[in-house]
């Protein structure tokens, strides 16, 4: 078949995607690779006929040396194309935990998701590509999920992925970029096969299409059976969340809900793993490894009646408390018992806790207006038995039993500091006031609201606090 062929057939095929497309706007992911090239210029040929409102995105890892060049290529063929053009230059983080692969490709897509703001991003994957990850995932023992590779549409952040190209040959991609005498780039590094999706590429799959010629199709077709197998699970698996999903309120601290142990135990390991892959999933992290999964499905199920679970992987924690699994972001490890003077009087920021403290005016609760800003105030993270009289109670009670009725779990508890004036117990942050230092009635008071810390704030009335470390629990 001549290029001029085989190029109609890919824009034919591409036409029918962009009829049925609901939205319009388009963010074009452009390496200035011949994947991408071919797709945002095939794209642009639509662009007058559909309505089409296309920006290409660019995002420069600085990885190789010439990426500088392909910034300024890529930018001058949308220039020429009348497309407009959005670049990022990164500096990738994270390599030594993820690879520099995943590392990029993770800031990448944080990049993309952010310039898109809910609407379509497209990306060139290939068929080529397809069978490639299928092969690779293979080879890594990767279950259902993993081997239905890449899906033709996928969710991300509020967005929309789509990739319109993932049903053409990477000999059909070439036939139309010869035909439209497109300039692309070319990264070098594809050819190394020391790594391992270029060793498929260059050395296993040229062998086996030496044997079954249509290699790529058929395997593609594969990954395409295990994406309906795939939508099965997931339906299933959602239905079962949602029968065990309780929201929480007793986390003050972060949490993505809660699933009822005797619910997961009674889906079985086979189901329970589902549970947990679409949970975890479904809040944008990357799924625990089938042998960690496994680990915890083994301590939920011989855990008796305590069941007490965890498991820490890089994107978050999974633990128990009180009969529940709590799906929970990282917490600060190691922790630290320590002290700082703080005057309760501005917001302060505290990394080693990862928690924000705010003080807001309210009427009759919190803090009595002329507590902060005394002289002698503490907070402190010791473990201490420690006894507080909360307002409207006769009696002095037990920290620890406040804590227990509140339902906060102990992963929580550590990172609350209790407020000290001298040696007295003010007040825990988040949980209780002593009835000595508390607001009421009319009066103004002060209350401190308790956060989890994700960024260190910009805002000049913040404090960052350094505090003195007094052991490590």
């Amino acid at each position: 078949m001549s290029d001029q062929l085989r190029a109609n057939a890919l824009s034919t095929r591409l036409k029918r995607f962009v009829v049925d497309l609901d939205r319009k706007r388009l963010f074009v992911a452009y390496s200035g690779g011949i994947d991408s090239t071919v797709l945002l210029h095939a794209l642009w040929r639509l662009q007058q006929h559909f309505e089409l409102e296309l920006v290409a995105l660019h995002a420069d890892h600085q990885l190789q040396e010439t990426s500088g060049e392909w910034h300024l290529h890529c930018q001058a063929f949308c220039l020429n194309l009348g497309i407009p053009f959005r670049a990022r230059r990164f500096t990738i983080r994270d390599i030594r935990s993820k690879g520099v692969e995943a590392a990029a490709r993770s800031t990448r897509y944080d990049w993309f998701l952010a310039q898109t703001g809910g609407a379509t991003l497209v990306t060139g994957h290939n068929q080529d590509d397809q069978a490639e990850t299928v092969l690779f995932r293979l080879v890594r023992g990767s279950g259902v999920d993993g081997l239905a590779a890449i899906a033709p549409v996928s969710e991300l952040g509020g967005s929309l992925i789509v990739r319109p190209l993932l049903g053409e040959s990477r000999a059909d991609i070439t036939a139309y970029a010869k035909y439209y005498h497109l300039v692309f780039v070319k990264d070098d590094t594809n050819c190394d096969v020391s790594i391992d999706r270029n060793y498929i590429r260059h050395r296993i799959l040229p062998l086996f299409r030496t044997r079954w010629p249509a290699a790529e199709k058929t395997i593609a077709r594969t990954a395409d059976h295990l994406q309906n197998q795939r939508i099965l699970r997931t339906k299933n698996a959602r239905a079962d969340l949602q029968a065990c999903h309780s929201d929480s309120t007793a986390c003050i601290l972060g949490d993505f809900g809660r699933l009822r142990l005797d619910h997961l135990i009674g889906l079985g390991a086979v189901g329970m793993a589902g549970v947990l892959r679409y949970w975890v999933r479904k809040h944008g992290m990357e799924v625990p490894n089938t042998r960690r999964l496994m680990e915890l499905i083994h301590q939920i199920s011989s855990g008796g009646r305590s069941r007490r679970s965890a498991m820490r992987w890089r994107d978050g924690e999974i633990r128990s408390y009180r009969l529940h699994l709590y799906l929970i972001p990282v917490q600060p490890h190691p922790c630290f018992r320590g002290s700082l003077a703080w005057s309760a009087g501005k917001p302060i920021d505290i990394s080693e806790a990862g928690i924000r403290l705010r003080p807001v005016r309210k009427q009759g609760r919190g803090l009595r207006i002329s507590v902060p800003g005394e002289a002698g105030l503490t907070l402190d993270w010791r473990a201490k038995a420690e006894m507080i009289q909360p307002v409207g109670s006769a009696h002095r009670r037990s920290v620890k039993k406040l804590f227990q009725q509140a339902g906060i779990p102990p992963w929580e508890r550590i990172r609350m500091p209790k407020l000290y004036l001298g040696e007295k117990l003010v007040c825990i942050p988040g949980l209780v006031v002593d009835r000595e230092f508390a607001a009421q009635g009319l009066d103004m008071g002060i209350e401190i609201l308790i956060d989890p810390l994700i960024a260190p704030s910009s805002d000049p009335n913040h404090e960052i606090a350094v505090v003195q470390r007094c052991g490590v629990w």
